[in-house]
């Protein structure tokens, strides 16, 4: 208590910095404090102007003023050209906004079949921005970023696996839990 007591005093800190070295340590203190405030608020602003958002629509600007495209329409549009790869079973659609640019981002099931899953979406991403540009004139957005969830095999089972690594529902031998998995 007594040392608590001892640290509010004005004495204490005169005492403190004494001397040279004191004094050069508590500026040293001081200005990590200052750098690591002036970081954290610097993270704070770009967090306030680069964070990703939902968005319900999405603008389009012309020479002749702007038009606002619902997430509804953006999501029957893109749906519409989904059927067309039946690999893909997509689940939601979302637009996303960081700053002035924005983004989609499908999640979907993917179904193994005659093409891998980079040469289905290495297709479908441009025909879905070309979609859109031709549609709604949206070329404000530049990437689409796909969510696989399931992966579902020829068969229409789900291609869950086992903590080995081989397929659970394929494997001739039940597969028993360890209690260390659990």
């Amino acid at each position: 208590m007594a040392y608590l007591e001892n640290f509010c005093h004005l004495s204490y800190w005169q005492q403190l910095a004494g001397n040279e070295f004191n004094r050069g340590y508590l500026t040293a203190l001081a200005l990590i404090f200052a750098c690591l405030l002036a970081l954290l608020l610097l993270k704070f602003v770009l967090w306030i102007f680069f964070r990703t958002r939902r968005c319900g629509s999405v603008v389009v600007k012309s020479s002749a003023g702007e038009v606002t495209v619902s997430r509804e329409a953006v999501t029957a549009l893109l749906s519409r050209e989904l059927r067309g790869f039946a690999q893909l079973d997509v689940r939601s659609i979302r637009i996303l906004r960081r700053g002035g640019s924005y983004f989609l981002r499908l999640h979907a099931s993917f179904r193994t079949g005659e093409k891998g899953l980079q040469a289905v979406l290495d297709e479908a991403r441009p025909r879905l921005l070309e979609a859109l540009r031709e549609t709604f004139g949206i070329v404000c957005i530049k990437k689409i970023k796909m969510v696989i969830e399931e992966l579902i095999d020829e068969k229409g089972c789900c291609g869950k696996r086992d903590a080995s690594g081989a397929d659970a529902a394929s494997s001739p031998i039940p597969v028993i839990p360890s209690p260390h998995s659990l």
